[in-house]
C-alpha cells in the first residue's frame, strides 16, 4: 500500500519550516555582537517571545495562506485582530 501526501500535510510542513527559519534567522541576529546600534532594540528580552515565536508563525501562515492570510492577495494589508500597537500588545 502506498502512502498519500495531503495537500494539508504539506502545507503544515511547510509552515513548520518557515517557522524553524524564522527563528533561527531571529536568533542569530539577535546573539549577533555586531548588531548596530539602531537595531539594539531586537536584544531587548521584552521582544523575544514576539520577533522569535509570534513573527515566525505569522510568516509561516503567509507563505502558507493560513489563517489572517487566508484568500488574501499579496497586495491586501493584513489586520490582527486584538492587538494594540501602541502598547506593544
Amino acid at each position: 500500500m502506498e502512502d498519500k501526501i495531503h495537500k494539508d500535510d504539506i502545507y503544515k510542513e511547510r509552515s513548520q519550516l518557515n517557522q524553524i527559519w524564522w527563528r533561527i534567522k531571529a536568533n542569530n541576529i539577535i546573539q549577533n555582537p555586531k548588531v548596530e546600534t539602531r537595531h539594539a532594540w531586537i536584544k531587548n528580552g521584552y521582544y523575544w517571545d514576539s520577533i522569535v515565536k509570534v513573527i515566525g508563525k505569522a510568516i509561516g501562515d503567509c507563505v502558507t495562506g493560513e489563517n489572517e492570510f487566508e484568500e488574501q492577495e499579496f497586495r491586501d494589508v493584513i489586520t490582527f485582530d486584538k492587538t494594540n500597537p501602541e502598547k506593544y500588545d
